[in-house]
């Protein structure tokens, strides 16, 4: 695997591209991605994850993305916090 400007990993032949800024739960390269599982840098505390960076890479093609944080959840997922 060859390396990007940045140092990450890029698959050979797969088309990948940075979808940083935007934060997303789903890989969209190229639409037929689709991919849910990202590699992001975790701190543990106590052998529990205690916090994580949003700078993400989809795990199958590589792509650069901005992993997602409770609060970026659409409004409609939204539960109602008083009941």
């Amino acid at each position: 695997m060859r390396r990007n400007n940045q140092g990450q990993q890029e698959s050979k032949g797969s088309a990948t591209i940075d979808q940083r800024g935007i934060p997303t739960n789903a890989c969209i390269a190229c639409i037929a991605c689709g991919s849910n599982i990202m590699m992001v840098k975790v701190c543990f505390e106590d052998y529990v994850i205690a916090g994580y960076l949003l700078d993400a890479q989809c795990a199958d093609c590589g792509s650069l993305l901005t992993a997602p944080f409770p609060l970026d959840r659409p409004d409609e997922y939204i539960e109602n916090w008083n009941n």
